[in-house]
């Protein structure tokens, strides 16, 4: 294929697209995903464009968000605020540097000021968990110091979702157990704090008092 032939392609094909990311609702983002999975062109060419492979992350990550986010009464996806290839690149890009903010040392006011970013586009906990893990080094450590923000903001149920994720993939970290369990203890399920804190191979005499309390708890 040359260069023109290719580029007439990607500039047919985001002429596409755009007009399927106008005034998104559920029905029509459910067939932006189905036709991006189907699409030879997309296919073809994604890998070769910067929007069009943002646009495939983000179908990756709302396809695992409507398993989940829904059941804890949060609508808002990683779509939100997205009506273009454009609009979806600066989305991308604001997540993407603001959690690059995070591994470089930095007045806390900096970080605070990514946190906010977040949150007024309603990006979720498993989307920062995906992001964290495609885009920076230090995941492990970005996933704790980002869910401690979050908690600071009363970002409660996004930095729960980023713990769990968190969880899944670094089972032997216990701080971010401990978080977790924190995080469910904040939203007033006593149960699943209580199985996170059990989990734990060490825990201080603290944590057992606290292991106590929450078993009382929940047999009464």
């Amino acid at each position: 294929m040359g260069l023109q032939q290719q580029y007439e392609e990607l500039k047919a094909l985001r002429s596409e697209i755009d007009g399927k990311l106008n005034n998104l609702d559920f029905q029509k983002i459910k067939e932006l995903i189905l036709w991006q999975a189907k699409s030879e062109d997309f296919k073809k060419l994604h890998i070769k464009d910067t929007q069009l492979s943002m646009l495939a992350v983000f179908c990756e990550i709302w396809a695992d968000e409507k398993k989940k986010l829904v059941e804890a009464g949060i609508w808002e996806d990683i779509f939100y605020k997205v009506d273009s290839l454009q609009t979806l690149e600066q989305k991308y890009l604001t997540v993407q540097f603001g959690l690059l903010r995070l591994e470089t040392p930095m007045p806390v006011e900096y970080y605070e000021q990514a946190v906010d970013d977040l949150i007024a586009y309603r990006v979720s906990g498993i989307a920062l968990y995906r992001l964290i893990m495609r885009e920076t080094a230090c995941k492990e450590q970005n996933i704790l110091k980002l869910a401690g923000l979050l908690k600071e903001k009363e970002q409660i149920t996004t930095a729960r979702f980023l713990l769990q994720y968190g969880r899944e993939t670094y089972p032997g970290n216990e701080e971010i157990l401990l978080e977790l369990a924190d995080c469910w203890l904040e939203e007033g399920n006593l149960e699943q704090s209580y199985e996170c804190l059990k989990q734990m191979q060490s825990p201080s005499m603290e944590i057992q008092e606290l292991i106590g309390e929450l078993e009382n708890a929940i047999s009464q």
